[in-house]
């Protein structure tokens, strides 16, 4: 999953891009809303191009730097710099949350001790 951190601030906002197409700008029906001087209504839009991967694609009046450059598109990569007006927000991929099995861990514990104690009731049973 894509991140996008809000730098400038203390400490630095970060916002998960959880679909796609995900707006970044100041109008209320954008994912991401930014307040900062120089930033459009839906200033620009990333959008998930299947195997070309995520690219960023500017309001065509709107200015975007990307690692400094101005773009109109562009792919996005780890690490990119955005400037969108007078915010800057550092591209980055989510940290993977791992999911917990402890429930699953106990129950397969429980079975086995379980299976343990009937054979070893069978084998004391099955004895003259």
């Amino acid at each position: 999953m894509l991140q996008l951190t809000l730098l400038g601030r203390v400490p630095a906002e970060t916002t998960p891009v959880r679909g796609y197409p995900f707006r970044v700008g100041r109008a209320p029906g954008d994912q991401l809303r930014l307040q900062a001087p120089g930033v459009w209504d839906s200033h620009c839009t990333f959008e998930w191009r299947g195997t070309d991967g995520i690219h960023l694609v500017g309001n065509p009046q709107a200015l975007t730097a990307l690692n400094g450059q101005p773009v109109k598109q562009a792919r996005i990569r780890n690490g990119d710099l955005l400037e969108i007006g007078g915010a800057r927000l550092l591209v980055s991929v989510a940290p993977a949350a791992q999911r917990s099995f402890r429930l699953l861990e106990i129950l397969i514990w429980l079975g086995l001790a379980g299976t343990g104690l009937a054979q070893l009731f069978l084998m004391l049973w099955g004895l003259p």
